[in-house]
């Protein structure tokens, strides 16, 4: 299950995690259903090499402004303390395996 994360966790996390981070800001609606489904999917798929979050809805506009999200859905991937790459829009399963992969990757 995908856990929620605050903005203090989050600092926390980012900074200690060993693995890469995917942190998923989306508003609540029916997008937000559809990418907290697909985002529940991939932390599955991806569970040995990457850690997926939600950011907590009580803090999404800080949140926001924190990292420069200017629209939600958009997934940022953090790795050894650092954003390493984002996704912006809905996405679906391909396209969310695309993005992990090719950043993962590059990563490596």
């Amino acid at each position: 299950m995908v856990k929620s994360i605050t903005p203090q966790d989050m600092v926390k996390e980012v900074v200690s995690s060993t693995k890469p981070m995917l942190v998923a800001f989306l508003k609540q609606g029916q997008r937000q259903r559809e990418q907290l489904e697909l985002l529940d999917r991939a932390e599955r798929r991806y569970a040995r090499s990457v850690d997926c979050y939600l950011y907590s809805d009580g803090f999404l506009e800080t949140g926001m402004r924190q990292h420069f999200v200017s629209g939600t859905p958009t997934y940022l991937l953090f790795q050894d303390g650092w954003e390493v790459d984002r996704l912006m829009g809905c996405s679906d399963d391909d396209m969310l395996d695309s993005f992990l992969r090719r950043s993962l990757k590059r990563k490596d």
